[in-house]
């Protein structure tokens, strides 16, 4: 008890992490998932309040214009974003060393300075990695090509180990209606809660 109340006052140190836990199990299994972020034709579901908590970007989104579908620039490479989703629910992000300027360029289009912050001192920390970056775009190549050659090196920010991604579910024609630009471009989507 508190000097001078009659209140007692008691901690659940693990709460918070807990409750994201249980969330991240609850986006896996697709359930009380309230939005779905498109890239490059791949859906991913989440929690409005997960990602408003998370980046000023979808704050503005799911806030502002109420938006339940939100589709991210064809810049932005689909394993990057489900790795930057996944560490909201976690608090982990494990970047593949040739990938941290597509983390750092997919974090600044979110607004998610936490990981800008950690990108760049990762590169500030490893200018090799920038430099074969640079070398491997003068070739045309991407991480995602086949025949790229990238370091097998990764940067872990955070604590604790990989995840293993299932297999994503198939999109239900009608869900989300909302414009009818978007209405046409869903009969080309794949819905993905993780990519292979």
């Amino acid at each position: 008890m508190e000097p001078g109340t009659n209140s007692f006052r008691v901690e659940f140190p693990d709460f918070s992490s807990t409750i994201l836990q249980k969330l991240n199990q609850q986006r896996q299994q697709g359930q009380l998932c309230d939005v779905s972020i498109v890239v490059q034709g791949h859906i991913f579901r989440a929690h409005k309040a997960v990602l408003a908590a998370s980046s000023p970007y979808f704050c503005d989104q799911v806030l502002l214009k109420n938006s339940r579908r939100i589709v991210l620039p064809d810049v932005m490479n689909p394993r990057v974003f489900e790795n930057i989703l996944l560490s909201s629910y976690t608090g982990r992000l494990v970047m593949p060393a040739p990938e941290i300027v597509s983390y750092l360029t997919a974090a600044s289009f979110l607004q998610m300075w936490h990981v800008v912050d950690k990108c760049t001192e990762v590169l500030e920390g490893n200018p090799t990695v920038l430099c074969q970056k640079l070398n491997h775009g003068s070739d045309h190549q991407s991480p995602s090509s086949s025949s790229y050659n990238g370091l097998v090196e990764s940067f872990e920010l955070g604590s604790g180990g990989h995840t293993d991604f299932p297999k994503a579910q198939e999109l239900r024609d009608g869900e989300n209606e909302e414009e009818s630009t978007k209405d046409e471009l869903s009969s080309q989507l794949t819905e993905h809660e993780y990519l292979p």
